[in-house]
């Protein structure tokens, strides 16, 4: 029993984060700052901001995470980095910085497990033409590498005002008899920060539908509400919202996140490669890409993942 509590107690990492590491190429610093501060703050989290130099930091680069355009030497870019810790330490938050050289998520990587950090903050910003929908290369090996959850500010994710926090979270989950995990760490988030969670399912053609899933809302017996019971015996609490749609996934969520003004979006990505264009593989970064708020994906094969759903099978047979 100790040590089924001390393995609840570790899970929590996942939705309650003491160490955060965020990934700035500088030009993103003014859009990352109060997302960052916020979660440190809700979270009582120290920050670790931290910027990959390039060969060339004048040089505009075409991937997701970018080699800063503005800083053309190491002390301009450090001295950039040190306004970043003042601004953060005057909001009240623990902050330090690194500046290192290296490939951008080679460097991200290494801090992550250096600091023992628990989740990772990034900014991306969409490509253009036939590849619109797409992140660079370097936000794809981060999103495939990082075992952590990772916070994603997309392009068309709105500026976060002064005082933001996360009152209304969903959860898009496209199966679920795979979906645990993901509830898990989104409970816990809606939890810990009094927030509304709606579990969206978006139904695939092989699915069977009835009248009745089409039109399911927020009731407790539902297929998505299913996703997060644990036992019989406990409550799912009054601010849970489910819906079932059919329609292309990653429309479906990005339509649904507007419709009931979501502060986060929490989505699974798998490790294989899946920056194709068209199907189902490129629902991720298709979301990412429109979102109009930050994106909290889960890697379906991390060990941390697993060790949620080890816990989970340990926590529902001791009940």
């Amino acid at each position: 029993m100790e040590r089924l509590a001390q393995d609840r107690n570790n899970d929590c990492d996942l939705a309650c984060p003491e160490q955060i590491v965020v990934a700035t190429d500088l030009a993103d610093a003014e859009r990352l700052i109060p997302y960052a501060i916020a979660e440190a703050k809700v979270n009582l989290a120290a920050l670790t901001f931290v910027h990959a130099m390039q060969p060339d930091d004048t040089a505009e680069s075409k991937s997701g995470v970018a080699a800063t355009p503005r800083a053309n030497h190491s002390a301009d870019i450090r001295a950039a980095m040190e306004e970043i810790t003042k601004l953060v330490r005057a909001a009240g938050v623990s902050c330090s910085t690194v500046v290192k050289s290296g490939p951008v998520a080679d460097v991200v990587i290494e801090m992550i497990r250096r600091t023992g950090a628990e989740r990772l903050l990034v900014g991306t910003h969409a490509r253009q033409g036939v590849d619109k929908f797409l992140l660079g290369s370097v936000a794809r090996k981060l999103l495939e590498s990082a075992d952590v959850p990772v916070f994603i500010v997309g392009p068309q994710c709105k500026q976060a005002s002064a005082g933001w926090s996360i009152k209304n979270i969903l959860l898009a989950s496209s199966s679920l008899n795979k979906s645990t995990p993901k509830a898990i760490v989104a409970r816990s988030i809606a939890q810990h920060c009094n927030a509304q969670l709606t579990v969206l399912h978006v139904l695939t053609p092989d699915e069977h539908t009835t009248p009745e899933q089409q039109s399911t809302h927020g009731r407790s017996g539902t297929p998505a509400a299913m996703l997060l019971r644990r036992s019989d015996n406990e409550d799912v609490g009054q601010k849970l919202l489910a819906r079932v749609t059919a329609d292309d996934p990653a429309i479906e969520i990005v339509r649904v996140a507007n419709e009931i003004s979501a502060d986060l979006i929490v989505i699974g990505v798998h490790h294989y490669p899946f920056h194709l264009p068209f199907g189902k593989e490129a629902t991720a970064y298709r979301v990412l890409a429109s979102a109009p708020c930050p994106v909290l994906t889960l890697k379906s094969d991390s060990a941390l993942i697993r060790r949620h759903a080890l816990t989970e099978a340990r926590h529902t047979a001791v009940l």
